[in-house]
Formats: structure tokens, C-alpha cells, sequence
């Protein structure tokens, strides 16, 4: 079956279009500076839900094989999925969190 769609240029927002374009410059733009309490305390919790997030689905993805969308319907494993999501992310924040306060208590 093929899905038969004529490409317009309406059907990308602007917003859809800066996202996408701006990751092409993300490596060489220059990144935020941590100058207090708050910047550290949203930068611990980005990286760790992006480690969690990048674990936990590849990890899925590489033991359930090519069909792995398929067995998502599954409201059982979704759940259990859920519960580890939550488990990797907050052991992915304590890691982050102790690195912080270490590299801080050495270079301050």
C-alpha cells in the first residue's frame, strides 16, 4: 500500500522548521553557561532524563529486534516500561546530582 501525499510547503510550521534546522547547528553553537543554583538544577534535569530516555529505549529497541513498535501495544509492558523509565531516571539524577556537587567541591 502507498500512501499518496503531495508535499506542501504549508504543512511545515515555522516552528517545525527552526527545530529541525537549529540541530543542524547544535554542535557548533556555543552552549549555555551554569551561573547559579537554578541553571545547574535544569541542566541535571535534562541530562538525566536524556540519559534515561536514550537507555531505556535502545535497550528496548535492540532486545525486542525490528518489529519492536509493535509491542507497545501491550498494555502490560507499558506499564512495566513506565516503571523502569521512572527507576532509570532517578538513578540517572542521584549520578548526575553527586558528579555535580563532587566536581564542585573539588574546582571550588
Amino acid at each position: 500500500m502507498v500512501l499518496k501525499y503531495k508535499f506542501n510547503l504549508k504543512d511545515i510550521s515555522i516552528e517545525d522548521f527552526k527545530v529541525y534546522f537549529l540541530a543542524l547547528f547544535k554542535s557548533i553553537l556555543p552552549k549555555k553557561k551554569i551561573k547559579n543554583l537554578s541553571d545547574l538544577e535544569t541542566f541535571i534535569q535534562k541530562k538525566s532524563a536524556w540519559v534515561s530516555q536514550v537507555t531505556l529505549y535502545s535497550y528496548l529497541k535492540t532486545r525486542m529486534g525490528t518489529k519492536y513498535v509493535l509491542h507497545f501495544d501491550n498494555e502490560k509492558l507499558l506499564s512495566s516500561i513506565n516503571k523502569a523509565k521512572w527507576n532509570i531516571y532517578s538513578v540517572a539524577l542521584q549520578d548526575l546530582t553527586f558528579f555535580s556537587f563532587s566536581y564542585l567541591n573539588v574546582f571550588f
